[in-house]
């Protein structure tokens, strides 16, 4: 994630709510902020939730190439490996974005 941002997105340095925000995100805390439009509350919510869901596909996928080797069951196409579920729920006001 952060290869993206900095090589593709062009960003090199976090916000201060950005550096309030990850981290606690990315600990599994409920965080809630409000904070100035440029603030860079998008962000700091997005990205770590994008790394979660990432983590858990990752985590699924190894899980089930596990147990296709342990059973030699065929490979499952992609989608067969996705994350499936509700991995996060964002609640933010619509005027603002």
């Amino acid at each position: 994630v952060v290869d993206v941002v900095e090589k593709h997105m062009g960003f090199k340095t976090m916000t201060p709510v950005q550096q309030a925000a990850i981290p606690r995100f990315l600990s599994h805390q409920d965080v809630a902020v409000e904070a100035c439009t440029g603030s860079g509350k998008t962000l700091a919510y997005v990205l770590p939730v994008y790394h979660m869901l990432y983590q858990a596909a990752l985590s699924v996928s190894e899980e089930n190439d596990k147990d296709d080797k342990v059973n030699s069951q065929p490979q499952k196409s992609k989608q067969d490996c996705r994350f499936k579920g509700i991995g996060c729920i964002i609640i933010s006001p619509t005027r603002e974005l």
